[in-house]
């Protein structure tokens, strides 16, 4: 069970630190999912696992506050984890969440048939570039085996993600923003950032040990 308090922001103590290392999650699906699981391989793109997602294009390209974030969806056998992280400048750590959570903000139907379509094309086409030693496709055999899947998931997934469409992504998005809060968690001085981050919500301080 989730606990009330989990949308707190957790502040490790970093003192000095020059950079500030922000880590959001919140449930997501598990590899079965209804939606399908290229659908979140999709969003995954979008959001911040390319150059073109939305999270670089705002806080590194427009902002200049970090060099690159990364977002993710972590299955486990009944459910799973949506994570976003990454580290920014430390002069930027309460602006750098505040963009980063409005930008997380989006809904299913704001997002656009471009960006989806252009992500799906990417996903799918770069697929057999991650399956390209042997390392890459035992590892790949024994996840899938460990949640009682076999090989042709992946062909599944790549086909599920060709084919997607912006409303299928949409769909599969709204059902994990309309779930519980992120979790955040951020590593910096707590010293000079705390009261900023304090005004974006409440904060439980982890000292430094």
């Amino acid at each position: 069970m989730r606990r009330d308090q989990a949308a707190t922001t957790v502040l490790v103590d970093r003192p000095g630190s020059a950079q500030s290392y922000l880590y959001l999650g919140r449930p997501g699906p598990a590899r079965r999912t209804e939606h399908g699981w290229g659908a979140y391989q999709v969003l995954a793109c979008l959001l911040g696992s390319s150059p073109q997602s939305r999270i670089d294009a705002v806080l590194r390209e427009e902002r200049g506050y970090t060099y690159g974030m990364r977002a993710g969806f972590r299955p486990r056998r009944r459910t799973g984890v949506c994570a976003v992280s990454g580290a920014v400048r430390a002069d930027a750590t309460a602006p750098a969440l505040a963009t980063l959570r409005e930008v997380l903000d989006v809904r299913g139907p704001e997002l656009t048939e471009r960006e989806v379509r252009q992500a799906a094309d990417f996903v799918a086409k770069t697929a057999p570039g991650r399956y390209s030693t042997a390392d890459a496709m035992a590892s790949e055999v024994v996840r899938l085996a460990l949640d009682g899947l076999g090989p042709d998931f992946v062909t599944a997934t790549v086909e599920t993600s060709r084919t997607l469409t912006r409303e299928a992504a949409a769909e599969a998005w709204e059902a994990v923003a309309t779930g519980p809060a992120w979790t955040t968690i951020v590593v910096a001085d707590a010293d000079q950032h705390r009261a900023a981050l304090e005004e974006l919500g409440p904060v439980q301080l982890v000292p430094a040990s």
